[in-house]
């Protein structure tokens, strides 16, 4: 018995320990597409899709980003050598500075299932944008849902075009870990049954 609730211990602390490490796609490392990062490639779909950082005119957050020149055109994301990956954050900012028919309002992205089928949610821009000025000129999205993926497409929905950058994601499937509390709780009923068990035996 001793034995058994030992074993039951390490493996949810293995599960716990476990995980992937997070990356950071941020467009800095190339300037052509097919690009390739941190174990990612990032191909272009659709026309006008270019790497930005073109001051004064382009969103700035002090990197090179890639934009996205006109509704329907995007870029895709996928793990190379094909695995599965979740996608846990991206910046988007609008297109060109002091040119709002070009900017897009609603930017859709979809993730492909390693299961098969999709998920798919839609982002809203601020319409804040002054190239090299003081404005925050992207913002920042946290989504949920995007994990076990084997692409994720990002495709203006409306208005023009946007921006992209800093995409963060970590390769591996996704599985349920316990929380911290959890596994305290697993730890105290454990250490109880084994405490119970001696003084019976006592």
């Amino acid at each position: 018995m001793k034995n058994k609730l030992i074993a039951i211990t390490a493996v949810a602390l293995g599960l716990a320990a476990t995980s992937s490490h997070a990356v950071i796609i941020d467009f800095n490392t190339g300037t052509a597409f097919p690009y390739s990062e941190e174990g990612f490639t990032v191909t272009s779909a659709g026309p006008s899709v270019n790497f930005g950082g073109c001051a004064p005119a382009c969103a700035n957050n002090g990197t090179r980003n890639v934009f996205i020149g006109e509704t329907g055109a995007g870029v895709q994301i996928s793990a190379v050598g094909g695995g599965v990956f979740s996608l846990l954050g991206f910046d988007i900012g609008e297109l060109f500075q002091g040119i709002p028919a070009t900017w897009s309002s609603n930017i859709q992205v979809t993730g492909f299932l390693s299961g098969g089928g999709t998920f798919v949610s839609s982002f809203f821009l601020d319409g804040v944008h002054d190239g090299s000025g003081g404005a925050v000129d992207m913002q920042a999205f946290s989504p949920a849902g995007f994990a076990n993926l084997t692409s994720a497409t990002f495709a203006s929905l409306s208005g023009g075009g946007f921006t992209l950058d800093n995409v963060n994601v970590v390769a591996g499937a996704t599985t349920n870990v316990p929380e911290p509390g959890t596994l305290a709780l697993l730890g105290l009923g454990l250490a109880g049954l084994l405490s119970a068990r001696r003084r019976r035996a006592a």
